[in-house]
Parts: structure tokens; sequence; C-alpha cells
């Protein structure tokens, strides 16, 4: 997937917040995987905010001078797009995944999407490198914020 498909490609997520006041996440500095920007790229074009306000960025990030990247994500809660895909079969989804050319290592978060919410950290996790904890940070100012960590 690359930019310019970003027009064409179905969008499988979207903000499954309500759609009001701040909502969203920031890791603290990790070490990623070697192809976490591809991971990112991949999600941002499978995203389409449906808030009042939205840029349809999922993911972005900072990369800091010891190769450690912070992400901030628009939102920290993902849902189907289009709520159709809830009542879709696994063979159908997988047949649609592979159609879209999603990559492999995002179908079992995008078929969990299929069955309800997805937390963005459980897509986060796949660009953690081994043997790390990284404490995500939510902010939430309609229902309070809060923080988890994701172990590698």
């Amino acid at each position: 997937m690359s930019d310019k498909d970003n027009d064409t490609t179905r969008k499988w997520l979207t903000n499954a917040c309500e759609d009001v006041g701040v909502c969203e996440m920031r890791t603290e500095a990790f070490i990623p995987i070697d192809n976490f920007q591809e991971i990112i790229e991949s999600i941002n074009v499978l995203y389409q905010d449906n808030r009042t306000e939205s840029n349809h960025v999922l993911l972005t990030y900072k990369e800091n001078d010891d190769g450690k990247i912070i992400v901030h994500g628009s939102t920290y809660l993902l849902g189907a797009c289009d709520e159709d895909m809830n009542e879709w079969e696994e063979s159908e989804t997988t047949n649609l995944l592979e159609e879209d050319q999603i990559p492999g290592i995002l179908r079992k978060q995008m078929l969990a999407i299929t069955q309800g919410e997805v937390p963005v950290g459980d897509f986060i996790e796949l660009m953690v490198a081994p043997k790390q904890s990284v404490l995500v940070q939510i902010t939430d100012t309609a229902y309070g914020n809060s923080e988890y960590t994701i172990e590698k």
C-alpha cells in the first residue's frame, strides 16, 4: 500500500470513541521493529475518522536521536468503518483482506475489528521490538484519563 492508494482503498477502521471532547493516546518512547513506518502507513490508509473535526490520520510518530519512537494516536479505540463489517463471516473477511492487500501482520487485528471495538494499542504492539514494556497514556476528557502498559 502506498499514499496514492489512500483515496481508493476500502476504509476498514474508524474512531470508536464518542465525538465529545478530546479522545487520544500517546506512548512513551520505545524501540520499534525495523518496518514500523510501513505499519503506520498501512493503518493510516485504512482509517477514516468519523468525528466532526477530523484529519483522517490515526497514527503519527516522532523519532528520537536514540532511535526510539513516540507514537501518538488521534483516538485510542477503533471500530469497523462500515457497520456491515460486523456481520461478515470470517472467510468473507479474510478474502476481502487479501483482495485489499492488507499486510499479513495486521490481519489478526483487522479480523477483530469486524467483531467489535479494538484498542489502538493492539496495533501499536505490532511495532514494539521484543523485551520491552511501553506505557500508553490515554486522554479522554469525557470519561477520564488512564494508562496501561504493553508488555512485549
